[in-house]
Formats: structure tokens, C-alpha cells, sequence
């Protein structure tokens, strides 16, 4: 298959039932002269998204997972400089079980906006807003931060299932490090989550049922219980 050499590029085309394979590198919402911490990646409905590609095509078997593959990184101004980067990462709010997120690395959003109304206030990672049952398989989840979960803020999430995630160093203020699950009764599969922090519930601040299966937890910590 050939793979997408721009993640912007390829969701900006794509519709309900495509199919969009990106080749290992790192991608930005924006950069360089009048970028905008509001840019985001915004998943469209129905549209399947595999990254870990080598760069000019590849197969499924040569898909790279590692946190040196396809990187969606929130670090679109001064690389040195966190307080520049883009609120949040990726937006995949008011989508349903048809969509799919996999192979990717996310990082370094920082939704530290003081409109916490919006997404850009929340959370660093990925928005799930009132979402239906979005796929996540094989996502690394690094050094995010947000108000209300680090990584991800499922709020209204009803059934998301994450599948073989890597949750690491990601900081939230007001609960959940990695993330931050409202309703819904999300399923965990094969995740890990090391060194996630927050002022409650290091690793995640949950209030509805979820499920979980082989998930480890590891340093997670949070200074208010």
C-alpha cells in the first residue's frame, strides 16, 4: 500500500468508509509563521486511520509501533518551548464505532487554555466528546497535558475500546494523568501506563464501569489522592 507522506493532507480527502495509511515521520496541526494553538486533527466519521508505514509504502507486517514511528505531535512552535504547542492534538469527538485510530504516537499537546468549556482546556491528547464506540489500537500516548485528562477526555463516552496503549508521562491538573472517563463503559486491553500524574488519580479518574484485561500500572502518582 502507499502511504500518506502528510497526515493533514490525507484526512482533508478523505470519507465515511476510506481507508488512510500514513508512513512513519512527525506530523503537525500547524507550523511556522502564523500557525494557531486552536489547529488540531480532526477525524472524520467512518474513516479508518493506520500509521507505522515505512516511508514509501509497506505492508501491515512492516508497520512500525514503536514511539519513533508516526508521531502526531502537538509541538508546532519553539521546539524548547512547551507553552507554544498546540492545545489539543487530535479531535475525534462525535464519532462512532465505524472509526478507527492505529499505530500512531501522540504527544505533547498542552490544553492549557482558560476557556475550559472547549477542548482546548481539557486535554492535551485526544478529545472524545460525546463519542460512540471509537476504535484506539496501538497508540502511544506521551507527555500530554490537559485540565481533565493528560491523554483523553471521554466525556459522554459511551463503549470506547483502547486496545494496546502505551500511556506515559502524561500530566492532567484536575484528575486522570492519562485520562479522564465520563458514562459510557469504556474497555482497556493490553495497556500500560508508567509515570502519568495528577492531583487525583494518577493514571485515571474514572465514575462509570470499565472494564480491563492484562493493563499494568507502573510510578503513576497523584498528590491529592
Amino acid at each position: 500500500a502507499d502511504a500518506y507522506t502528510s497526515f493533514q493532507s490525507a484526512y482533508s480527502v478523505v470519507s465515511s468508509g476510506d481507508f488512510v495509511f500514513v508512513a512513519n515521520g512527525t506530523y503537525k496541526p500547524s507550523a511556522g509563521i502564523g500557525y494557531s494553538r486552536t489547529y488540531t486533527f480532526n477525524l472524520k466519521e467512518g474513516v479508518t486511520y493506520y500509521g507505522g508505514f515505512p516511508n514509501g509504502g509497506g505492508t501491515f507486517a512492516t508497520r512500525d509501533f514503536s514511539a519513533t514511528g508516526t508521531i502526531l505531535s502537538g509541538n508546532i512552535g519553539n521546539v524548547n518551548d512547551s507553552t507554544d504547542n498546540c492545545f489539543t492534538v487530535v479531535n475525534a469527538s462525535n464519532l462512532t464505532s465505524a472509526t478507527k485510530l492505529s499505530g500512531f504516537t501522540i504527544e505533547r499537546g498542552m490544553a492549557d487554555s482558560s476557556d475550559f468549556t472547549t477542548i482546548f482546556g481539557k486535554v492535551g491528547g485526544i478529545a472524545l466528546m460525546n463519542t460512540g464506540s471509537i476504535g484506539l489500537d496501538s497508540i502511544n500516548f506521551n507527555r500530554n497535558f490537559g485540565k481533565y485528562g493528560g491523554a483523553i477526555n471521554g466525556n459522554s463516552s459511551n463503549n470506547i475500546t483502547v486496545r494496546g496503549c502505551n500511556f506515559s508521562y502524561n500530566h492532567s491538573l484536575n484528575g486522570g494523568g492519562a485520562a479522564y472517563i465520563i458514562g459510557g463503559s469504556p474497555v482497556w486491553q493490553n495497556c500500560t501506563f508508567i509515570g502519568n500524574t495528577s492531583n487525583t488519580g494518577g493514571a485515571l479518574s474514572i465514575n462509570t464501569a470499565n472494564t480491563f484485561s492484562n493493563c499494568s500500572f507502573t510510578s503513576n502518582s497523584s498528590s491529592g489522592g
